[in-house]
């Protein structure tokens, strides 16, 4: 896993906002998920790669993870003002949701542009998110699940 961030083979810049395992050599690296300010047409070492671009012309974010072992979703969510988005997952699905702009809420937790909230495990199920402020907001959500069945885990 490329740890923190810098600039890849081809200079791209990224910074790892979110992985698993979050430390080198505790197990074998499975997933990441990063801001990156160049998208598309890499080919470095993903074994599945999704990308989506920053609908405000930003940072572009990349998730990149082990196809032989992992199935995987990436899209943009745009949150009205004064709308309710109920996310479900099943209880062996991690769900990783990153704030791209506005403000989101999510329970107590408020996620400001460039927040990460990872959701699984023992987590609720269905996470509500609700826009703070009057704008909308743009978040970025992942989904991945293990082939085998097995619950996907992440330690912060």
């Amino acid at each position: 896993m490329r740890s923190g961030g810098g600039a890849s083979a081809d200079n791209r810049a990224y910074a790892v906002v979110a992985g698993g395992p979050d430390t080198a050599g505790r197990e074998a690296w499975l997933w990441d998920l990063s801001v990156e300010k160049v998208l598309g047409d890499q080919q470095d070492d993903c074994l599945g790669c999704l990308e989506v671009a920053n609908t405000n012309g930003g940072d572009g974010l990349r998730l990149r993870y082990d196809e032989r072992q992992l199935a995987a979703q990436l899209a943009p969510v745009t949150i009205l003002p004064e709308r309710l988005v109920a996310l479900e997952r099943s209880e062996k699905e991690l769900v990783v949701i990153l704030s791209q702009s506005g403000r989101v809420q999510e329970g107590t937790r408020v996620l400001d542009p460039g927040d990460v909230l990872v959701v699984e495990g023992e987590d609720p199920a269905e996470v509500d998110l609700v826009t703070v402020g009057a704008g909308p907001a743009v978040l970025s959500i992942g989904r991945l699940h293990r082939h085998d069945g097995r619950s996907l885990r992440w330690m912060p």
